[in-house]
């Protein structure tokens, strides 16, 4: 697994499936085998996974994480920082 908090003028877009307190292990069980970035806030570390420059691949694979992760949602990563998407 690969920290992808973008840095200076890095855009990445992906879909945020869980957070947690804790830093999960990059093989957890609750990944379901899909790779995930992390993003470190200020309380939780924000799990993401179908991570790419370009936001319609996050955009299409949402409909099939959702079977698995329904509360997942697509974010825009940028300067460390993390925006949920409409």
């Amino acid at each position: 697994g690969v920290q992808t908090a973008a840095s200076g003028s890095d855009i990445r877009y992906g879909v945020q499936i869980m957070a947690s307190v804790k830093r999960l292990p990059d093989d957890a069980k609750e990944f379901l085998g899909y790779e995930a970035a992390f993003v470190k806030g200020e309380k939780f570390y924000k799990y993401i996974i179908s991570v790419s420059e370009d936001p319609a691949v996050p955009k299409a694979n949402l409909s099939k994480i959702k079977k698995n992760y329904p509360e997942a949602f697509l974010v825009k990563m940028e300067c460390g920082g993390i925006t949920r998407l409409k």
